[in-house]
């Protein structure tokens, strides 16, 4: 037997809806990353772990990116394919419990994952978005991007902030 709309839906939304199942990728590799110190980006290893997509407060298998006045820490991960979706990124929680800006540039390429967004060299947001800056929450999970890309880089944008991500996984 089919499941019901709630009463304050009517029939004609039945026509809506969509058959597809999301599946997740975990990233295969670390392509490149801003610090060869490992002073910047910690443990950037762990966010090619599989695990179970949730926030917890066991505070295991993290990796930290910690910006100062002026650094601004990256990493770029390598899918093992080209897929149609986005990313899925859990935080753990920091020491300020605010939101924390990131930028997501997205790439079928290496070199276009490393491009900024540039009109005269090709690289544009025209028929899907690559390259934007969003919010992600402490201890929290966020879906990100709808775009067709093998690589995705990942920058921390706030200054004198810790982003503590758990893993991070394509979707599509």
């Amino acid at each position: 037997m089919a499941q019901q709309l709630p009463p304050i839906f009517d029939n004609s939304f039945e026509d809506q809806k969509d058959s597809r199942v999301r599946q997740y990728l975990s990233p295969k590799r670390i392509v490149w990353s801003s610090d060869k110190t490992g002073t910047n980006v910690i443990d950037a290893k762990n966010l090619i772990k599989k695990g179970t997509g949730q926030a917890d407060l066991v505070h295991q298998n993290i990796c930290r990116l910690v910006s100062t006045f002026d650094t601004r820490p990256g990493i770029m991960l390598d899918f093992g394919k080209e897929i149609q979706g986005g990313i899925q990124i859990v935080t753990d929680q920091p020491a300020n419990q605010k939101p924390i800006k990131i930028r997501i540039r997205f790439g079928e390429s290496v070199s276009e994952a490393m491009s900024d967004i540039d009109t005269i060299q090709g690289a544009t947001n025209d028929h899907a978005m690559r390259d934007f800056m969003i919010e992600v929450p402490w201890l929290g999970v966020m879906n990100v991007g709808n775009t067709g890309f093998r690589f995705a880089r990942i920058d921390l944008a706030d200054p004198d902030r810790e982003l503590p991500a758990k893993r991070s996984k394509g979707n599509f």
